[in-house]
């Protein structure tokens, strides 16, 4: 690791709704990164292959053209590993860190849900890190399933980077997970820039958006540099037949007007915020920076009172859709029980109440 890494925040519209064409779109502006010189590139939230939430279907939405955008997310969903293979391959070509926000595809036999989900590539291509958002915002509910897992920082060949997705990044324990890992790097990514208040989802062309306190305090916080990634979209990036949508009272796409910037482990503004412009935003970030930082608030270090505060986090692998997930309560056999009444001198039927009251706990924990 060298002791400059300039990273960079890609403001670019996808190709909206089309899963190989952004794919594609993505590749090439990583390379044009990495001609550049860049070590760490990040996407917007949901970059591949477009943030949904932008139109909110509802009551007063017609049913058919509701249906037809609800399928087409569906269909434009990534399956990891083997739909972001050419990510992997972009990033190995170019000797890139890679950040891309996805709409993730749950591969669990029959099931359909769709993650907001950060990927994340070291630079020869290995996919390290694969983090999904813990809570989709307000009526991000009606296409986004809750994330299943607690991995926000990553080993990567530019340091320890770490991920939070939107409003995460107002979530005060994942933000103190996140930088109690020691952030070198913070990539945080959203759908715009929007006003608050009566001006909700409004644009918001300036740091009074929510986003800009949660971007600074975390990089003072973790001594680390955020680099932030906002979306841009107008309606000429959108399929013909979804303009309705996006010009009725249930859709807009005002906000989604950008506003990526760098910032430094001073919680200073090294780069944007930039709006608007379809671009890619540059920064040398010193490394020097977080030592000097540290020097006055080390929160990962002397700050931090581990004697007095204790922060735990706990992996939900039972539901993340992967091969090596253990065996839900559901799936044990009679052999299983056996075992375990065995092993605990304990009556079969015992057991299987146990079991069942455990399943019974962890569905409602599900839906609370």
């Amino acid at each position: 690791m060298t002791d400059t890494v300039r990273v960079a925040a890609v403001q670019q519209p996808p190709v909206f709704f089309d899963r190989e064409a952004t794919i594609e779109r993505a590749c090439e502006l990583v390379e044009t990164a990495g001609r550049q010189g860049a070590d760490l590139v990040a996407f917007p939230e949901s970059y591949v292959a477009g943030y949904p939430g932008y139109y909110t279907p509802g009551p007063a939405a017609d049913a058919d053209e509701q249906s037809a955008y609800l399928l087409a997310l569906q269909e434009s969903a990534v399956r990891v590993p083997q739909d972001v293979e050419p990510l992997a391959a972009a990033a190995d070509d170019s000797d890139v860190v890679l950040v891309v926000g996805c709409n993730e595809r749950d591969q669990r036999p029959g099931s359909e849900t769709i993650y907001n989900t950060n990927l994340v590539f070291d630079s020869d291509g290995t996919l390290v890190g694969r983090h999904r958002k813990l809570v989709p915002t307000f009526t991000e509910r009606l296409y986004w399933g809750r994330g299943d897992d607690t991995d926000v920082v990553f080993e990567t060949d530019v340091g320890r980077v770490g991920t939070l997705i939107c409003w995460e990044n107002h979530m005060p324990l994942a933000r103190a997970h996140a930088l109690h890992q020691g952030e070198t790097f913070h990539v945080c990514n959203w759908p715009g820039s929007w006003g608050t208040g009566e001006r909700y989802l409004e644009a918001e062309r300036s740091t009074d958006c929510d986003c800009y306190p949660a971007i600074r305090e975390q990089a003072f916080s973790a001594n680390a540099f955020v680099v932030s990634a906002h979306a841009v979209l107008d309606p000429a990036d959108v399929p013909d037949r979804f303009h309705a949508l996006f010009e009725s009272e249930c859709g807009s796409l005002e906000w989604a007007c950008g506003g990526s910037c760098v910032v430094d482990p001073f919680g200073q503004y090294v780069a944007g915020p930039v709006f608007d412009d379809r671009t890619i935003l540059y920064h040398d970030c010193d490394l020097e920076k977080r030592q000097l930082a540290a020097v006055e608030f080390d929160q990962p270090g002397h700050y931090s009172r581990d004697d007095v505060f204790d922060l735990q986090a706990s992996n939900r692998d039972d539901v993340v859709s992967s091969p090596d997930s253990p065996t839900p309560l559901s799936d044990l056999t009679d052999e299983d029980v056996a075992l375990v009444s065995d092993r605990l001198e304990e009556d079969p039927d015992r057991i299987r109440e146990i079991l069942g009251a455990l399943a019974d706990v962890r569905e409602d924990r599900a839906y609370q």
